[in-house]
């Protein structure tokens, strides 16, 4: 078994809507506030402490954390644009749920690898994720759904 049970799993979620409302709650302490000791602990947090944690390992349950947690900071946040301090940490961590899916020809996303890469490109936007094309090549989105997505549909129905 995995160890979760109806009440742990409740106490994760409590947990994950806490961090969220406080990492609302810190960022908004904080704003426009450069010499403020708040202030240079939200820049600790979020440049380095919360992208160390987030990216430190792939696998289900960090990934999973990922997601609920980026869930409730966008329930909680009004402003989205003082949120795009996540954009960094949410092109990265696609990127690796994407680069682990394309290890091999036959593998497919998990459903919590699918889970992540739809609430990151949810939050975000696929020009955050994939950046956009100057000069009429193909885009790294373009690039995405011939080479990824449409294999792993194939994959799903075949």
């Amino acid at each position: 078994t995995s160890g979760v049970t109806p009440l742990s799993r409740n106490a994760d979620k409590a947990l994950e809507n806490m961090l969220g409302k406080t990492l609302c709650r810190l960022d908004e302490a904080s704003s426009d506030r450069e010499q403020c000791v708040i202030y240079r602990e939200r820049e600790l947090f979020w440049n380095e402490r919360l992208s160390g944690v987030m990216l430190s390992n792939a696998g289900p349950e960090v990934n999973l954390r990922f997601n609920n947690l980026i869930q409730k900071v966008v329930e909680n946040r009004k402003d989205v644009e003082h949120l795009s301090r996540l954009f960094p940490i949410l092109r990265q961590k696609f990127h690796d749920v994407l680069s682990e899916c394309q290890s091999h020809s036959g593998c497919v996303p998990s459903a919590q690898d699918y889970k992540v890469m739809q609430s990151t490109l949810e939050f975000s936007s696929s020009t955050n994720i994939f950046g956009s094309s100057t000069d009429g090549q193909e885009t790294g989105l373009e690039s995405f759904i011939t080479n990824d997505l449409l294999r792993w549909m194939v994959i799903h129905v075949s």
